[in-house]
């Protein structure tokens, strides 16, 4: 399939903002390993190695919405708990708009995932169902009265945030209304530009199991986008053929939260092109980087631009790269680092990235910025300059991730990256290693006689 011209629509995003209104989830995992089962029952052991939590529900839709590059306000209702403190506190990091209402009369729904070597053990749930109030109501139709928005996001988890009231408010302003729906509440969703349900949530809208897309597209009189996890997704627009897409994921790690990615994902590309059908496949694209996620995860737009242009962009900001680590540590990835200039390549270079490479799973090399070059070596280097130097070693394929880093010192990358493993030459000693207080210090002996200095003095002497 031809993604052409892709990359146009996925850069506008930042130009659209999305409305969301749904069930706000916290999503709670617990990461452990399993090494025996416990003998008071025939149950296993999770020896508890890390907890985190991250925004589910209405508010990873619009997580994702803000990751992708776009801008979004989020509406939801919370209890007044400690879930919901949490909870806000990670919408305001992700540098969420939100308008949140807290009820006292429930608790924050809340999810505990259990999970061992990527293996969902275990699902706790801590949930009441309820029904929004007349305040919440009012807030909404204020927030669209005084506010110009390019789409909305119906996310329905069938809690008790969406009614028959929401919808009525929605249908007083000409605004797509996308939904992600529950069969629970199927009666409501009907004239809504499109929804997006999975094949089982299809079945139960539609009451049957056979020609699914066309009997909802004409039940619901809306535009119809039926995800089916390793089948792709079919695409079925009023007045149009079917369209089927296949999926593009990679690898499947987890599809937690892979529906609130495809609606974002979806949403911001319809709010941009217009196009039904290549709103489709970049949000495909989205959902197959997302499942390779361990988790509630998001997408982030230049994951989706690297994944369209079919490019192994290795060069990457340090926040693009703190995002992909911290997935690949709950991978249980063993992480490399090694640093440097590398301003001319020679032979010690090239061996030492073979070496890294074999001490984990991820090489990250940090690269000297021009600036800090000079600072280190003089006024007359770089040779190269960062850019150069950085495309370069983008082609090894020892090589995984490259970042630039300002400082003379790559400290401030170690602490932010955490690696396992730091990487130096035979001239340093493991105590005088930067990070050597983060990581575990190995040794490449270093290739006698063979350094850039070593090279450009040659080139210097031999032009005298």
């Amino acid at each position: 399939m031809s993604y052409s011209n892709l990359d146009k629509t996925i850069n506008q995003f930042s130009e659209k903002t999305i409305l969301v209104i749904g069930d706000l989830i916290l999503d709670e995992f617990i990461f452990g390993k399993v090494e025996r089962i416990n003998p008071e029952a025939p149950v296993p052991i999770l020896n508890v190695t890390k907890k985190e939590f991250r925004l589910g529900g209405a508010a990873n839709v619009a997580q994702n919405i803000t990751s992708l590059g776009g801008k979004c306000v989020l509406f939801g209702v919370t209890g007044d708990d400690e879930s919901s403190q949490i909870l806000i506190e990670l919408a305001k990091n992700g540098k969420l708009n939100y308008c949140i209402t807290k009820n006292k009369t429930i608790p924050t729904i809340r999810k505990t995932r259990a999970i061992a070597q990527n293996h969902h053990l275990l699902r706790l749930d801590f949930e009441e169902k309820y029904k929004t109030d007349e305040l919440f109501i009012r807030t909404l139709k204020e927030c669209l009265d005084q506010n110009k928005f390019d789409a909305i996001i119906v996310s329905d988890y069938g809690k008790g945030t969406i009614n028959k009231d929401i919808f009525d408010v929605l249908k007083n302003f000409d605004i797509p209304v996308f939904v992600d729906p529950k069969p629970v509440n199927k009666e409501l969703y009907k004239t809504v530009f499109l929804i997006t349900p999975n094949l089982k949530e299809a079945k139960e809208l539609a009451g049957q199991e056979e020609d699914l897309g066309n009997s909802l597209r004409e039940l619901y009189n809306s535009h119809i986008l039926i995800t089916k996890g390793e089948q792709g997704m079919s695409l079925y627009e009023l007045g149009k053929e079917e369209i089927n897409i296949p999926t593009q994921a990679k690898e499947v790690c987890d599809v937690t939260g892979a529906g609130d990615v495809v609606i974002a994902a979806l949403v911001l590309s319809y709010a941009c092109s217009k196009d039904l059908q290549k709103s489709s496949i970049i949000s495909n694209v989205a959902a197959g980087i997302s499942v390779g996620k361990i988790g509630t995860a998001q997408v982030l737009q230049q994951e989706l631009l690297d994944e369209i242009r079919q490019d192994s962009n290795k060069i990457k900001t340090l926040e693009e790269l703190k995002f992909i680590i911290k997935d690949l540590k709950l991978k249980d990835k063993k992480i490399v680092f090694t640093n440097g200039c590398f301003d001319i390549l020679h032979t010690g270079h090239t061996r030492l990235f073979s070496f890294a490479k074999k001490q984990g799973d991820i090489l990250i090399l940090g690269l000297n910025s021009d600036d800090s070059v000079k600072r280190l070596k003089g006024p007359t280097r770089p040779v190269n300059s960062q850019e150069k130097r950085a495309e370069v070693l983008a082609n090894f394929p020892q090589i995984d991730y490259i970042t630039l880093f300002e400082e003379d010192t790559p400290l401030n990358l170690v602490e932010a990256l955490r690696p396992d493993i730091i990487v130096k030459g035979g001239d340093y000693k493991p105590e005088n290693v930067v990070g050597n207080h983060i990581a575990e210090i190995r040794i490449f002996n270093t290739v006698e006689g063979e350094s850039t200095t070593n090279v450009v003095e040659k080139i210097k002497n031999n032009l005298v």
